[in-house]
């Protein structure tokens, strides 16, 4: 049975917008949200960073995309807690980050597929450059590049899994401040699914360009 869990939209910590720079006139958070809107049984929950110089989040939800948004909290962990005490009904959670628009429902659907019945999933692609281990600012060794792989945002986590680790980590008084934090903090297994060269964030002028080819030639 396909996975249909809740989304939690995580905008960039400067701006609610995802960046100053715009795709085609549009916020890639509004990018975001209209590709993710065309995901089977699409369930999201948008959190709002804090602070009155933030630009309003509602003016870049498209009309057909119905988002719930709760306040993020003072880590990124804690605003997907909220989300999820916002969506009780949900049996697993996908954080996807606001500025990354390139994932058409195909690449977001075969994300789903691959992360069905796993404690937790992310996406990830082969390291191609060469990696050197560094101690005292001299090369000592070089890395096996088929041991190492790239992380992509979005994560998946069974609910359960999520809320079991993130008690763990306020009994223990730890603050995990990231999803890799949380996994290899409390040795969560992780499923890895292959990415997408083209889910990259927007995060400068030159991002957006490209972003806006990749686009108009439907490209994702």
């Amino acid at each position: 049975m396909p996975v249909e869990p809740v989304f939690v939209i995580v905008p960039p910590e400067r701006t609610a917008s995802g960046g100053e720079f715009t795709i085609h006139g549009r916020s890639p958070l509004e990018w975001t949200l209209r590709s993710l809107a065309a995901v089977s049984r699409f369930h999201c929950v948008l959190l709002e960073p804090e602070g009155p110089d933030l630009q309003d989040l509602r003016v870049q939800i498209p009309g057909n995309v119905q988002t719930l948004i709760v306040p993020s909290g003072a880590t990124r962990l804690e605003g997907i807690s909220r989300a999820l005490n916002a969506k009780s009904d949900a049996t697993s959670v996908v954080t996807y980050d606001a500025d990354r628009p390139l994932m058409d429902v195909g690449a977001i659907t075969a994300f789903l597929d691959g992360a069905s019945g796993a404690d937790c999933a992310v996406l990830t692609l082969p390291i191609k450059s060469s990696i050197k281990r560094i101690a005292s600012g001299v090369v000592v060794d070089s890395v096996e590049r088929t041991e190492v792989r790239r992380l992509q945002s979005p994560w998946f986590f069974r609910r359960a899994t999520f809320e079991t680790a993130m008690t763990m980590a306020r009994d223990t008084g730890m603050v995990p401040s990231t999803e890799l934090d949380l996994v290899r903090a409390f040795a969560i297994p992780v499923r890895l699914v292959t990415g997408n060269l083209f889910n990259v964030p927007i995060v400068s002028e030159g991002a957006a360009k490209f972003a806006e080819l990749a686009l108009s030639a439907n490209i994702g």
